[in-house]
């Protein structure tokens, strides 16, 4: 019997921010992996989109493909790359279970066929939930420490919802102020002045500005 994997590959910008986790990085190191074992593979992408949901093309396609009984193995290089949510982990796992198919994940290396290894990967998820939960409250204190300095906070004028939707999501899974005010300069995104040079000040301005509104 053919022993095929599903190869899923994410990242959630344009210009990748998690450095040698770019689409083609994980695409050879995942390729390299299967090759290995001398498994068939289908490469699943999805390009731009957050691992905060697990309703994305590419892992409905990989889940589905996994349920049909098409594949035996779910591989990824890092349990971030697959979800951030230690809920989502969680009901993909039992899937698995349920559907006799397992997880795989290279970095480390970690194998859900066991007690084990499901064991080490729930703390794996559990990190990236953690570690996107800690970003957000950062800028929660520095939004705080920005109002004893009296810095005037509030949604700037000219800069549209896509824009703010776009630098928020950007935070929560993980970029720099600096990488963010890259990528919108990348995208040809308009700051609020119109031009096109963005700042690590302006993506604090704006981050800042969301979560006063949220509160």
């Amino acid at each position: 019997m053919v022993t095929t994997a599903v190869l899923y590959l994410r990242v959630s910008t344009a210009s990748q921010a998690d450095v040698g986790a770019s689409l083609q990085a994980q695409e050879r190191l995942l390729v390299d992996a299967a090759t290995s074992k001398r498994w068939d593979f289908n490469l699943v992408v999805d390009a731009g989109h957050s691992a905060k949901t697990l309703n994305r093309p590419g892992m409905k396609y990989a889940l589905d493909i996994l349920e049909r009984g098409e594949a035996q193995h779910l591989m990824a290089l890092r349990v971030d790359r697959i979800t951030r949510r230690t809920s989502d982990f969680e009901d993909i796992l039992d899937r698995s279970v349920r559907q006799g198919w397992d997880m795989l994940l290279l970095s480390p290396k970690v194998g859900t066929s066991t007690a084990e290894g499901r064991y080490a990967a729930r703390l794996q998820a559990a990190s990236a939930e953690y570690e996107s939960e800690l970003m957000g409250l950062r800028t929660k204190e520095g939004m705080a420490q920005r109002r004893l300095e009296g810095v005037k906070l509030g949604r700037p004028s000219g800069v549209s919802d896509e824009t703010r939707a776009l630098i928020t999501e950007l935070r929560s899974n993980g970029m720099s102020l600096r990488l963010i005010a890259d990528e919108l300069h990348a995208r040809c995104v308009p700051t609020a002045q119109g031009a096109k040079m963005w700042y690590a000040s302006s993506v604090k301005t704006i981050l800042d500005a969301e979560l006063t509104a949220e509160q």
